[in-house]
């Protein structure tokens, strides 16, 4: 009886660990940005814009591979902010009057090229964020957020 009771205590806390387990890793998931795969992207523009629409360069088109994988790979460590869901980016754009707009371009399965995303850099309190339309609001590094900036203003 003795071996029984044991039994069910350590089946019962595998149980236990493992739905915390299974948790955790989910909502590692959900605060991870959701990019396309880098190899996919065939071009990213960028375009500075302010409270009376396009200032600095216009649009950079970012073409080359080299560029393309730094501002993925950057935007790839974002995280999402505590407290912000989709519900948080449901519109097209932020509610900022300064933002980096950063648009990558795929090809779908008929060749066709399209937008991949709607992601926006900008700085809010101290802190970079990516504002990814209706998906939600994530927070980037500073060095991250300065190598974005950088591709954008050396083209």
């Amino acid at each position: 009886m003795k071996k029984h009771k044991n039994f069910i205590w350590l089946v019962a806390a595998s149980a236990v660990i493992i739905t915390v387990s299974l948790l955790f890793v989910d909502n590692n998931d959900r605060n991870a940005i959701n990019l396309p795969d880098t190899d996919l992207i065939t071009r990213i523009e960028l375009e500075q814009i302010g409270n009376l629409g396009t200032t600095g360069g216009g649009v950079v088109t970012l073409q080359r591979r080299s560029n393309i994988n730094a501002v993925m790979s950057a935007l790839s460590d974002a995280t999402r902010l505590a407290g912000t869901g989709s519900g948080s980016a449901s519109n097209d754009t932020p509610f900022q009057e300064n933002y980096l707009a950063i648009r990558p371009y795929m090809k779908n399965a008929e060749g066709e090229e399209i937008l991949a995303a709607r992601l926006f850099l900008y700085t809010e309190s101290g802190e970079e964020r990516i504002f990814n339309s209706y998906r939600g609001i994530y927070k980037i590094t500073q060095e991250n957020s300065d190598q974005i900036r950088r591709i954008y203003e050396n083209r």
